[in-house]
């Protein structure tokens, strides 16, 4: 995101005159506004839009550095070993896949945030298609962006939450 100092400054005393005119500008634009004080910048403004989209891109790219310190690092693991920690029984075939400590960690906090918000069933299963499609990935990488599940593959969870989820109770009467 690159600010437009031609479009992009705003003095103080414009945010009070007119503070819609500066708010839509940052909404149609999603470029931050700089407000300055005497000429120098004393604060930006910006969208909650943009600024949650800018942090959870700022959180994956920061996820990434972790996982590819690991692998320097060695700091790896097996894709049996991360089956077992997972508890998933998966019937696919036999690929070349390994996890970062960070990955792996970060599923394990994946099922359990789910499992605190009360529908522990919807965070295994989420992880489940999160390591299903590591592993049709690491088998077919032309896929990409591109693959669409085709439900020939099967991977379930053994993980068994501390209590029933809603969806679970109502799905299974």
């Amino acid at each position: 995101m690159t600010i437009r100092f031609s479009e992009d400054l705003v003095p103080l005393s414009d945010l009070k005159v007119n503070p819609g005119r500066v708010m839509r500008h940052v909404t149609e634009v999603h470029r931050p506004v700089v407000l300055t004080s005497r000429g120098r910048g004393v604060a930006v403004i910006q969208s909650v839009g943009d600024y949650e989209r800018v942090e959870e891109e700022r959180d994956f790219m920061r996820a990434v550095v972790v996982g590819l310190a690991d692998l320097e690092a060695g700091r790896e693991v097996s894709l049996e070993e991360a089956r077992a920690r997972l508890g998933l029984n998966c019937t696919m075939p036999s690929v070349t896949l390994s996890f970062s400590d960070a990955a792996l960690q970060d599923l394990l906090e994946i099922r359990l945030w789910y499992s605190e918000q009360g529908v522990p069933g919807v965070g295994a299963r989420f992880v489940v298609e999160i390591f299903q499609q590591s592993q049709l990935l690491a088998n077919h990488p032309e896929m990409g962006e591109s693959f669409r599940n085709s439900g020939s593959h099967s991977c379930a969870s053994s993980y068994t939450p501390r209590s029933a989820s809603a969806i679970d109770v109502i799905q299974h009467g």
